[in-house]
């Protein structure tokens, strides 16, 4: 391969890794208790990975809506501490935006936390 072809892949690898894309978090639940601080007696670890998809170097959309209250709803939590939310750089993303050319870049997260009350929303 010659000089300028791989100063062109280098240049197109360095072009996915600052895309535009971001993620908004919010919670819309009065009855979603969330911290991001450690809290006694909460002990049992929650996870939950999403996945979201981009076009164009993550230009389009600019901005995906997450909203934590589905997620903790449908595990039956009203309440959560040690709230993190981690950008997974995945193998089969980075494929796809390379080889796609940047058109289609899908993005994981993980949301973890940590809980010990459960059932306020299955009443």
């Amino acid at each position: 391969m010659n000089r300028l072809g791989l100063i062109l892949i280098l240049l197109f690898n360095i072009f996915l890794n600052i895309s535009c894309s971001s993620i908004k978090i919010h919670s819309e639940s009065p009855n979603l208790e969330l911290s991001m601080h450690e809290r006694e007696n909460y002990t049992k670890d929650l996870e939950f990975t999403v996945d979201k998809e981009f076009f164009l170097f993550g230009t389009i959309p600019t901005t995906h809506e997450l909203d934590l209250t589905e997620f903790f709803k449908e595990a039956g939590v009203d309440s959560a501490s040690e709230l993190k939310i981690i950008k997974q750089r995945k193998t089969k993303n980075m494929l796809w935006a390379f080889f796609t050319f940047g058109l289609y870049t899908p993005e994981t997260y993980v949301i973890k936390a940590k809980t010990y009350k459960y059932n306020k929303f299955n009443n």
